[in-house]
């Protein structure tokens, strides 16, 4: 049902066929004709099911999107401070889609007759126009999408698959500078943390998953600069905008960037993003947590006059905080082996069963903290010569794969401070290189298997399959 649901999102109208990225949302039941705004928080977590579809299942397609639309956050919706935008409008010059949109003839007089009949097949575009709208102005027009597989329309054309796919990649990049002359539409060029979080998750994802080097580097980009320009007597600020920031922040600021910063950890090794997000999860916990009844509110306690103070729970277009919150402190108990964390993180699950229990769609992200703890995560430490190839080997067998619940660190055996790093963080504790080798040690509740020092071994000792699946 997942990847189903992914591939018609991927071959829909929703998705921006040129430019990569998800518009907000379908208007029609074929999920042919979006609302054509574009949200950060949308574009962030879809990415992420992609990049978790092609572990899964090594579909080239899923890599494309994935990619695609990271690459469209940074090349549109990233402040050169290193922040993310929140989102584009659905208009430009006062027509809804104007920016997105074709005409037949446009694409022909661009591509040529042999190219433009070719692409207008892959995409569905209609003399006509190919969707059904109140408004005048989209008389005509066309929405890409793809009705049909590029095996289909290879067969259609008489043409190899590749073929197509080439010829169908070069139309797209000619395309696009004629498209970028358009006026585009208006952007909301406020950072907020919280979808800033969730995007460098997204970008720290995309580098494990993917290996491209520029997603680390924006991920670590975006999250310095909330540390630095959005925080204030170390507390969190909602939103930053022309050089200002401003508004203390709430739960979901603290709970994302908490999340992403140890996603960024997991990328990169490197402690300063776990001390960090250890850092954060103090102050959340000292800001937000509900003494009386357990849980997380809202707003911090220094935001006197309110009536009441709500506690978020339910996971919709975007997660709770509780659920984040919870999900996070669930990976920072294992990771820094913190009692406190781990049972504030279970007391969450605990007062939300009767509404996980309900209507467990509404609380999916609380679902998955849930899963992480009934299911012990597996706890993988490697140890090496950073950048050496056997220790590559290793990361990459880990990082390659489908493992939904697992925490990943790592020991570089040229640290000189790796004393420290192993009294930081007690799984590598006592973890060393096998005959000068790099050494893999996956544990479940800090009870470790013997140390293998191949890719395959690893694999075996997670118990990943032949077809790389848990």
């Amino acid at each position: 049902m997942a990847l189903f649901t992914l591939d018609k999102m991927a071959y829909g109208g929703m998705y921006d066929q040129l430019g990569g990225g998800f518009h907000r949302y379908s208007v029609d039941e074929e999920w042919l004709v979006p609302h054509f705004e574009k949200m950060l928080y949308d574009n962030a977590q879809l990415a992420q099911a992609y990049l978790d579809a092609y572990q899964l299942t090594r579909n080239p397609l899923y890599r494309r999107v994935a990619t695609e639309t990271l690459d469209y956050v940074l090349s549109d919706m990233t402040d050169e401070r290193g922040g993310f935008y929140s989102a584009e409008d659905a208009d430009s010059e006062g027509e809804e889609g104007k920016f997105y949109i074709w005409t037949r003839d446009e694409i022909l007089s661009v591509l040529g007759p042999d190219d433009g009949s070719l692409f207008c097949l892959y995409y569905s575009v209609q003399a006509g126009g190919n969707f059904s709208s109140h408004e005048t102005y989209h008389r005509g027009m066309n929405i890409l999408h793809m009705p049909h597989t590029a095996a289909e329309v290879a067969t259609a054309a008489n043409l190899d698959t590749r073929t197509i796919e080439e010829r169908i990649a070069a139309c797209r990049d000619k395309l696009m500078p004629i498209r970028a002359k358009r006026v585009r539409p208006n952007r909301d060029d406020k950072v907020l943390a919280s979808w800033n979080g969730l995007m460098i998750s997204a970008l720290a994802r995309g580098y494990q998953v993917l290996g491209a080097p520029r997603y680390r580097a924006a991920a670590e980009k975006a999250a310095g600069f909330i540390l630095r320009d959005m925080t204030k007597d170390n507390d969190l600020l909602r939103s930053y905008r022309n050089g200002v920031s401003r508004i203390p922040g709430f739960l979901d600021d603290y709970a994302f960037v908490t999340f992403g910063l140890l996603d960024l950890y997991e990328a990169t090794f490197d402690v300063h993003w776990l001390n960090e997000a250890d850092a954060l999860a103090t102050t959340m916990i000292r800001l937000f947590w509900d003494a009386g009844g357990g849980g997380f509110f809202f707003t911090p306690d220094s935001n006197g006059g309110l009536i009441a103070r709500s506690r978020p729970t339910y996971d919709g277009a975007e997660p709770s905080g509780n659920s984040v919150a919870a999900f996070a402190l669930l990976r920072l108990a294992k990771l820094l082996d913190n009692a406190d964390y781990q049972s504030k993180a279970v007391h969450i699950l605990e007062i939300n069963r009767d509404n996980i229990e309900s209507a467990p769609r509404a609380f999916l992200v609380m679902l998955c903290a849930a899963d992480f703890l009934l299911h012990s995560p597996k706890e993988i430490a490697i140890v090496g010569h950073r950048n050496a190839d056997d220790t590559t080997a290793l990361l990459r067998a880990v990082q390659e794969h489908y493992i939904p619940n697992k925490v990943l660190v790592f020991a570089d055996q040229g640290d000189p401070n790796l004393a420290s790093l192993e009294s930081r963080i007690p799984l590598l504790a006592s973890k060393h290189v096998i005959d000068g080798k790099a050494a893999a040690y996956v544990c479940k509740d800090f009870a470790c298997k013997a140390p293998v020092t191949t890719p395959d071994a690893l694999l075996a000792a997670l118990e990943i399959d032949k077809k790389g699946r848990p």
